[in-house]
């Protein structure tokens, strides 16, 4: 248990800290542009949000599982290298796509500022905090990349308080990411682009991990969407929409740390392996509906404050906000935990198209009749469904996992 807290102290407040720094950028964005430009800016990170996860390729989930399960240093490299090699690809593949679509939804007086942001997004994808946490080194994730993030936010901030220069802050993230990945592939690796024998060919690579990608891909297409159908609908509420998915958006970047910090103690070698499974999906409800109930209650006040009183969150909007929070908490620990590790990714894969494949729709159709709150009670709606798919199977998996006698 003392080892749990030390992992998620360690492992999850550093990711926390890289996540949530833009939050020292943004106030400052919404004082100097206007709604429009802001719900723009915002669309155009939820589109690149979704680039990325195409991009990473369900790495953060198979690859921090394999990492953690040897202690192999060639065989670690040879993971990393061939996840570089692959998200390479699927980078030059999707970041023009991503930044098409951007344009498409965003008005002509936003589009230079509005693909900065998205491409800038979209890098993200390049992150290795997943190797760092499956490696136990919290203290790369410290150094190359939640605190570049912080003092390149520091930066942004200074500048937009001075100049007002918005386009600094989607720069400053591009900067930051490459720089970041630079350093760490240097320091770890001694290369750039680090390389091994024991490479299988890029698209082995992703024909291997389609099934991981397919579920992480739709559930991000399904939760990136709300967003932009919502500026592509319009109406009176897109503008506090955008500041109430921002400000959810860093809640759940600092959850994913936080459930990524119990990942290897949950999956470590245990005569009573349902024991630590049940703890760790016991925290990660509590974790869940205190943090909807924050979400639903505090939202319209937290964004005023953050982002001005003409930027805030509807009561409604917030609360749909928090319920999808909330049973969001829950799914992650389910699939992370649970079904992946133990060879039920098929079940990921279903819960996640079938909630896409109701989820988005309903978005167009809800938003075009109901406006804002229509697209988020959809999604709302969708990440339900993803849950009620998985119950089955996760109590499945918990029934065989070994118990400690007396």
């Amino acid at each position: 248990m003392i080892d749990l807290i030390r992992r998620v102290f360690s492992f999850g407040s550093l990711p926390i800290i890289a996540s949530i720094s833009p939050l020292l950028v943004l106030p400052l964005i919404a004082r100097a542009s206007d709604p429009q430009v802001w719900t723009s800016l915002l669309a155009a990170q939820a589109v690149g949000s979704f680039g990325a996860t195409v991009v990473m390729f369900g790495w953060n989930a198979s690859g921090q599982a394999r990492i953690a399960q040897t202690t192999d240093p060639l065989v670690r490299l040879g993971i990393y290298s061939e996840s570089l090699r692959a998200r390479g690809l699927l980078a030059l593949l999707i970041a023009p796509g991503a930044c098409g679509i951007t344009i498409a939804i965003t008005p002509s007086e936003a589009w230079p500022l509005s693909a900065l942001m998205c491409f800038s997004t979209t890098t993200l994808g390049f992150s290795f905090a997943w190797y760092s946490v499956g490696t136990g080194r919290a203290r790369a994730i410290a150094l190359y990349e939640a605190l570049p993030r912080l003092a390149g936010s520091l930066l942004t901030a200074l500048i937009i308080a001075s100049t007002g220069a918005i386009w600094v802050y989607p720069a400053g993230v591009l900067v930051i990411n490459l720089v970041s990945l630079t350093l760490f592939n240097l320091r770890s690796f001694g290369s750039l682009i680090p390389t091994s024998a024991a490479n299988v060919g890029v698209f082995r690579s992703l024909a291997s991990d389609w099934r991981v990608a397919l579920s992480s891909i739709s559930g991000s297409l399904y939760s990136s969407a709300p967003l932009p159908i919502v500026v592509a609908v319009g109406g009176s509420l897109s503008a506090g929409t955008a500041s109430m998915d921002r400000l959810y958006r860093y809640g759940l970047l600092a959850f994913t740390a936080f459930s990524s910090g119990t990942h290897a103690w949950t999956l470590a070698p245990d005569e009573d392996q349902r024991r630590r499974q049940g703890l760790v999906l016991l925290i990660h409800v509590a974790a869940g509906v205190i943090g909807g109930c924050v979400i639903a209650l505090l939202g319209p006040l937290a964004t005023g404050l953050l982002f001005g009183h003409a930027l805030a969150a509807d009561p409604l909007i917030a609360a749909l906000y928090g319920l999808t929070f909330a049973t969001l908490a829950v799914t992650t620990t389910l699939v992370q935990n649970l079904l992946i590790p133990h060879g039920r990714t098929g079940w990921t894969v279903l819960a996640t198209l079938v909630a896409m494949s109701v989820g988005i729709p309903g978005m167009i159709a809800a938003g075009t009749a109901y406006g804002a709150a229509g697209v988020i009670a959809s999604l709302a709606a969708s990440e339900l469904l993803c849950l009620l798919v998985l119950v089955r199977p996760s109590l499945e998996v918990m029934r065989e996992l070994p118990r400690a006698e007396g």
